[in-house]
């Protein structure tokens, strides 16, 4: 008896414990539970047939089942997954080995919406590590591929933008290698994307380096420069503006401005620039200095020529005069001596004013310029064949002129400008060389290109050449010959370009109008010399071409001077002088005022404008004046001849008038 009271309380004690054991078992069951509802994805657990033994409550949000519908059913029948069976074969593999798998596939809630999960599947081992069934974790990524989908779009639009723009844009990667290279990129350095991406962005500066000594050495310190801002985010001139020059494949040097600056990516920095071509407006702001400079010494030459032209007509007039009264021989070839040594002073003022302002010698006309092209050649021949082959050397002149129209032009002026051309190719080619001169038409002009072989200009040079006095033959000339062709070239409404470098030649490119009807100029109209003696007032402010004007006119004519226009004016009064001869440019009134206020007075006085101004004949200051003889005046007769001119047009307007 006692002995079965003992087994009934081991009895009663073993159950205790069971019960104790269950009710742990149920309250860790229920901690579960309650722990994978409260996790924030869908958790369901399946047999490897895929029979539902667990679902939780995110499960049942987002597939829109309840947990008591969901068990026992297939999992394939809930979610209803979007996957092929060779792909859940391959899950199952991976799982059969007790490899977890995650990926992405779409799935279907219940009501039928299907949206993107994100999936990830754990094998459920028992005690003995045999595979058994399969628990899933999934959540919705709906938002998260709306949000990769607008960076995908964004990163498309930035792409096209960056693709799209004029400037060139590089970007690299946080080790330096490049991952984007845009078109205007590729413009502006002759190096293509193909070339560039992934290729470390110091070896790409490396290649475009504008040292004169390209070393390893040099190569090691861009590496380094660049490491450390990749590193760091930080550099001297990071974000700031900056100018420099870089090298294409083919040795062009390009002026670039452009900022470079970094961009955080976690512990690392990529590096971004943004470059712009400068080339071409650099070019325009140096010819916009060089045309600023031109436009100051014009303005300095217009006052020195006209002050010059006064002084030589107080030289030249004077020993003209006496070389008609004196007949001492060795007297007359002083006063030659003098007269040639002023005349050559005046073609040099001429040239100096030519070479500034481009005044127009003659009337503009039709000209042929393969033509004077030959002539030129022709007409050189001793300088370039014959004395260069006298001192064992030689130069060879090839032509590949095209049938052109004729351009709009002068003779002498284009003949001038091909033989200042070919003189100066010559001097660049002092052992001998090439010059090859080429016409073609070009639209509504013809283009004169001029290359030689010789020496070259470096930059510097080349931004001087067409400026007055510049010469790089020191020995010889008076450094006015380009800078006379430039003006004359503008003047006739062309353009003109040189292109050198130094021991690679130059080549000049002038681009010359055609000739049309219209183009033509009126000429003016000589009149037959007068004989009668006539009354003349001069009005001059210089004392003395003044008196030289005076003795010059008297006899045969009746004279009377002036040195101020206002006390001239203020004498006058109708009929008293037939002929008014007078300066512009005086300190109280302009000639050409005091001639509109004297033909006020008097319609039928005839007006001589002398001045040291080189006045074009459109110039308005020229409309007063019947008559415009230039200082220093070429010879006496020139200056009769107008006065004799003078005359009989004011005789003509007083017949007329009666």
């Amino acid at each position: 008896m006692g002995s079965q009271d003992k087994t009934r309380a081991q009895l009663l004690e073993e159950l205790s414990v069971m019960k104790q054991r269950v009710d742990e078992l149920e309250e860790r069951t229920i901690f579960h539970t309650n722990l994978l509802n409260a996790v924030g994805q869908a958790i369901i657990a399946t047999t490897l047939q895929g029979e539902i033994v667990f679902f939780n409550r995110f499960a049942e949000q987002l597939y829109g089942w309840s947990a008591e519908e969901a068990l026992g059913r297939n999992i394939m029948d809930v979610t209803v997954p979007q996957i092929s069976q060779g792909q859940a074969g391959e899950i199952m593999a991976e799982l059969g080995r007790g490899i977890s798998w995650s990926g992405e596939f779409s799935v279907q809630h219940r009501d039928g919406t299907v949206f993107p999960a994100l999936v990830v599947n754990t094998p459920i081992l028992d005690p003995d590590g045999e595979f058994v069934g399969i628990i899933g974790a999934s959540s919705d990524i709906s938002a998260r591929k709306q949000i990769e989908e607008q960076l995908q779009q964004s990163e498309v639009k930035f792409r096209n933008v960056v693709e799209q723009s004029v400037d060139g844009i590089a970007v690299t990667d946080t080790q330096g290698l490049i991952t984007v290279w845009n078109r205007g990129i590729e413009q502006i350095t002759g190096l293509t994307a193909l070339e560039m991406l992934g290729k470390p962005i110091w070896d790409v500066q490396f290649q475009m380096d504008t040292e004169a000594i390209k070393t390893p050495e040099r190569q090691q310190q861009l590496k380094a420069e660049f490491q450390k801002f990749l590193r760091t985010g930080k550099a001297p001139n990071a974000g700031k503006l900056l100018e420099s020059e870089l090298v294409r494949p083919d040795g062009t040097r390009v002026a670039i401005e452009g900022v470079v600056f970094p961009i955080e990516i976690g512990a690392g920095f990529m590096l971004a620039s943004i470059t712009r071509d400068t080339t071409e407006r650099k070019r325009m702001e140096q010819e916009f200095i060089r045309l600023q400079r031109l436009r100051a010494m014009g303005e300095l030459s217009a006052g020195v020529s006209h002050n010059l032209n006064n002084i030589l007509t107080g030289v030249l007039l004077p020993a003209q005069m006496l070389r008609g009264k004196i007949r001492d021989p060795a007297a007359t070839d002083l006063l030659n001596d003098i007269i040639a040594s002023g005349k050559r002073a005046s073609d040099l003022v001429h040239r100096l004013r030519l070479s500034v302002r481009g005044i127009e010698e003659g009337v503009l006309e039709e000209v042929s310029l393969n033509q004077l092209v030959h002539e030129a050649i022709r007409n050189t021949r001793p300088r370039w064949k014959d004395e260069m082959e006298a001192h064992s050397f030689s130069i060879d002149i090839i032509t590949h002129l095209d049938e052109v129209p004729p351009i709009k032009g002068t003779q002498t002026r284009l003949y001038d400008i091909l033989i200042n051309l070919i003189f100066n190719a010559v001097d660049a080619m002092p052992k001998g060389g090439r010059i090859t001169i080429q016409t073609a038409q070009l639209g509504e002009a013809v283009q004169l290109s001029f290359s030689d072989t010789g020496m070259g200009m470096d930059a510097e040079t080349v931004l001087h050449i067409f400026e007055p006095f510049f010469t790089t033959k020191m020995e010889k000339g008076t450094g006015l010959g380009l800078a006379t062709v430039y003006n004359t070239i503008v003047q006739w409404g062309g353009e003109i370009d040189v292109v050198s470098a130094p021991g690679k030649g130059t080549t000049f490119k002038l681009l010359l109008p055609l000739w049309n009807q219209s183009s033509a100029t009126r000429a003016e109209v000589s009149m037959e010399r007068a004989t009668r003696s006539g009354k003349l007032l001069v009005v001059e402010d210089d004392d003395i071409v003044r008196n030289v004007l005076g003795r010059l006119f008297s006899p045969p004519h009746e004279v009377r001077t002036y040195a101020m226009a206002r006390a001239a004016l203020r004498d006058f009064a109708a009929g008293t002088y037939d002929v008014i001869v007078t300066d512009l440019g005086m300190d109280d009134l302009a000639g050409d005022l005091l001639a509109r206020q004297m033909l006020a007075i008097d319609p039928s006085i005839a007006t001589v404008l002398i001045s040291g101004w080189e006045l074009p004949v459109d110039d308005p200051r020229r409309q007063p004046f019947d008559f415009f003889i230039q200082k220093p005046f070429d010879g006496l007769d020139q200056v009769k001849h107008a006065i004799a001119c003078a005359i009989e047009l004011h005789d003509a307007r007083i017949a007329g008038a009666g």
